[in-house]
């Protein structure tokens, strides 16, 4: 396999970045912008870059409804998907905002959904709302509850639409 580094400028490289998933994409971007003054090289061992764990994600951008008020993960999971939807429309990435619907599947889930809606609001979820059963109908025909909790700035990204 042909190296883009030869011996002779293996030693000009000031920082190495192994994997060019999107943690690996990210650190090398995050260093060349910061203009370190040494080179950064990536590199990877696929053909194409994000194809080990960063491929086999669940494409779904997150709304922060589930992680507890105040936390690290409620504001980043807040500040990632507007960031997401952000760089999909910056760089043409396939993409819907399609919302999510949490629909209870028993009373016991039902009486809960005050609950989870107050943990959604608190955590920074954006138009986080209780649905009653004309509003689920309404977005959701298949649907058949007494109430559910709407996301709508939950959605989904095709991280492999485009390359």
């Amino acid at each position: 396999m042909a190296s883009a580094a030869t011996a002779a400028s293996a030693a000009e490289i000031g920082v190495l970045v192994i994997g060019g998933g999107a943690v690996g994409l990210s650190v090398a971007v995050k260093l060349a912008e910061r203009q370190i003054g040494r080179s950064v090289l990536l590199v990877e061992r696929h053909a194409k870059l994000g194809l080990e764990s960063s491929s086999h994600n669940s494409e779904v951008i997150h709304a922060s409804v589930y992680y507890p008020p105040n936390s690290l993960k409620a504001r980043l999971c807040r500040q990632g998907n507007d960031m997401m939807y952000a760089l999909c429309k910056e760089k043409d990435i396939p993409h819907a905002n399609i919302g999510k619907l949490l629909v209870p599947k028993s009373q016991v889930e039902l009486r809960l959904l005050p609950r989870i809606l107050a943990t959604a609001l608190a955590s920074g979820g954006q138009g986080v709302k209780l649905v009653n059963e004309d509003e689920l109908r309404d977005l959701e025909p298949n649907v058949n509850a007494p109430a559910a909790i709407y996301c709508p700035t939950t959605g989904i990204i095709d991280s492999h639409g485009k390359t």
